[in-house]
């Protein structure tokens, strides 16, 4: 049982110490706003997490990325809790902060945007309550259960190639280095510094806690720019999606980019109410970690600006002076390119120090890079543009649809599930986007990120941050329409929406809620032996019985978190740097002379390795028995632990 709450201690802890500076950042740079709980505590978490990358990335750069450099920063991280406290006890007992400014052009403030006065929420039914306790039991509970998944100590596919093996291998070697054939070690990887953090602390668990937490910093956005009418509506509408309830429990990025572009939405709603240009500072910082955490995040800021610039324009190009406006737009839009080109170009020399190429291995045909060739370019290129439903025009034409409606597991399948709901709630959202100003912008991004999405990678779970926008501009929209009804007659509806959501939210997620009995009881009865259960026994072969030196190749699987000795695998099979080197090769005495350079001693053989075109000089050489020697076969079948004998004679 203690194994079991330890990583969560080891996340609060982390918590903690982001929080703390984050509060301090946010006196000094942003201001304080005390008029909102919620969005104070938001904006702590953006900005200390801001800030905690910002180190991290240092520390990677300079060699200290290790294990005892980090505990000693949560400590100090920690350590900032007690003036953080006593600052914000002092600003409890200090008159309050004057009343908002006017409200924005949309006619709402940011926290009552159902268009209801307080009179009337105050002699609103019962029945309107009970159907918002109702449907924030519902999601209360399935947030309980995705806690308790998260709690598992497993890991996922994606986690198990980079998300969690990159930090790993950072702490291990002190910071950044050029793993070998690893291509995603070169991109953006804001949110893995974070969980070097977390593995640093306690373990993945911790790690998986922390995407968990942007998660919920997500839906405490939602609630924020959609008021108390509709904050479950809007968190209903998020979690509807089979994609987010999955990395909901895994340690995946998308749900931090969907927190920090909904975040900069509530900073900008905040800049709007209070005329507070200094909160601009805070959208800059959001978009610039949107740029940290994905080699593609400059589309999320980008997506921004032009929806900001269109509403701007609309809303005040009759009522301001034209040149004061277009003067305000460029300044704001200077800062945020600047901090996203500050936050984008240290990842991008990064890469360029360590591969000759910054954004490798794209555009190699240009910039080159090592590890990589025309035709490894090639494979990549047309596989991701594989992904989804097809690229002519009645492909582009049909793509909103499609989406919704044959998403599901699989690149053909847009390799993960939305709901179906979005058949009714987008329409919603694009009304709302009519006559709401804040939905406008949030469809006008979302339009942007689309566009863009559809010419890429056309995979679900990117479109995560899009989602979270229009759930908000759909949950508004319905709170207006709700408003235009007699009372009577909207609390009834109330009940009805929020007892048929609750219904079909349960249904959405049944896959997981069932399972919650059975993970408790594995947590409470088995919780200190399901880390080893979960890790295959294969990986513990290899830490104890192979020499401290040994170097594998891996074939048929690129898992590497548990394998804590030097390895080589693909990146990712459908370019496959593996086949691409023993290409060429005329024999087996090539690929032995190959893999002598390569310095590979022993090789770890998936069952799946059989599925795969590797080179008949690589297939021959490691059947030979007299370079190839298996020394371990794991009981079920799956693995191989192969030892070579290398031109060395090791």
């Amino acid at each position: 049982m203690l194994t079991t709450l330890a990583p969560f201690a080891g996340a609060l802890l982390l918590l903690v110490a982001i929080l703390a500076p984050g509060h301090l950042l946010a006196r000094l740079w942003i201001g304080l706003d005390r008029r909102n709980p919620l969005v104070l505590l938001l904006s702590e978490l953006a900005l200390g997490a801001s800030a905690w990358v910002v180190v991290l990335f240092a520390l990677a750069s300079v060699g200290l990325y290790q294990r005892a450099v980090l505990l000693v920063l949560v400590l100090a991280g920690v350590s900032c809790a007690v003036p953080a406290w006593r600052l914000r006890k002092r600003d409890e007992q200090t008159p309050g902060a004057p009343a908002e400014a006017a409200a924005a052009a949309d006619g709402v403030s940011i926290d009552d945007v159902s268009g209801q006065n307080a009179q009337e929420t105050a002699a609103s039914p019962r029945l309107a309550r009970v159907a918002e306790v109702a449907l924030g039991v519902a999601v209360a509970v399935i947030l309980g259960a995705l806690f308790i998944h998260t709690l598992r100590p497993d890991i996922s596919w994606d986690t198990n190639v980079y998300h969690l093996t990159l930090p790993r291998l950072f702490l291990e070697h002190g910071g950044f280095y050029a793993v070998p054939q690893n291509v995603y070690s070169h991109w953006p990887l804001a949110t893995q510094l974070l969980y070097g953090a977390a593995l640093a602390l306690q373990g993945p668990v911790t790690a998986k806690l922390v995407h968990f937490g942007f998660g919920l910093a997500t839906l405490g956005c939602l609630a924020v720019l959609t008021g108390r009418q509709a904050a479950a509506f809007a968190v209903a509408l998020f979690l509807f999606n089979p994609v987010v309830l999955y990395e909901m429990r895994i340690a995946y990025v998308d749900l931090a980019s969907a927190f920090f572009l909904s975040m900069a939405l509530v900073a900008w709603k905040q800049a709007e109410s209070s005329g507070s240009e200094r909160m601009w500072r805070l959208i800059a910082l959001c978009c610039g970690m949107l740029v940290a955490i994905k080699l593609n995040g400059l589309f999320g800021p980008i997506s921004l600006l032009l929806a900001l610039a269109v509403v701007t324009y609309r809303t005040r190009g009759t009522d301001a002076q034209p040149p004061q406006t277009a003067r305000l737009t460029l300044r704001r839009s200077a800062l945020v390119l600047g901090i996203c080109f500050t936050f984008g170009v240290v990842w991008l020399l990064k890469s360029y120090l360590l591969t000759g190429n910054p954004v490798y291995p794209l555009f190699w045909e240009t910039f080159g890079g090592p590890e990589w060739s025309a035709q490894l370019a090639e494979q990549h290129s047309r596989w991701q543009q594989s992904i989804g439903r097809g690229r002519d025009l009645t492909d582009y034409l049909l793509l909103p649809l499609r989406v919704i409606t044959e998403s599901d597991r699989g690149y053909d399948n847009f390799d993960g599930a939305i709901s179906r709901v979005w058949l009714l709630a987008l329409p919603v959202a694009l009304l709302g986007a009519w006559r709401d100003r804040l939905s406008r912008v949030c469809v006008l991004t979302v339009l942007a990120l689309f566009v863009s999405w559809s010419a890429t990678s056309q995979q679900t779970r990117f479109l995560i941050p899009a989602l979270a926008l229009l759930s908000i501009a759909s949950a508004r929209e319905l709170s207006h329409l709700l408003a235009s009804v007699a009372a009577n007659l909207r609390a009834s509806i109330q009940l009805a929406a929020a007892a048929g959501l609750a219904v079909a939210l349960f249904m959405a997620s049944w896959v997981y809620v069932r399972q919650v009995p059975g993970l408790v009881g594995d947590l409470v009865i088995h919780g200190d032996q399901l880390p080893e259960r979960v890790e295959h026994p294969v990986y513990r072969f290899i830490d104890d019985q192979l020499p401290k030196d040994a170097r594998l190749l891996l074939l048929g699987t690129n898992h590497g978190f548990y394998v804590r000795r030097p390895f080589v695998a693909d990146s990712f099979f459908e370019a496959s740097q593996i086949i691409d080197r023993f290409r060429h090769l005329p024999d087996r005495a090539g690929a032995r002379e190959e893999l002598g350079r390569m310095g590979i001693t022993h090789v770890l053989i998936d069952s799946r390795a059989s599925q795969m075109p590797y080179p008949p000089s690589l297939s021959d050489a490691l059947n030979d028995p007299a370079f190839s020697q298996p020394i371990h076969r794991s009981q079920d079948g799956r693995f191989i632990v192969a030892a070579l004998r290398t031109a060395a004679g090791s």
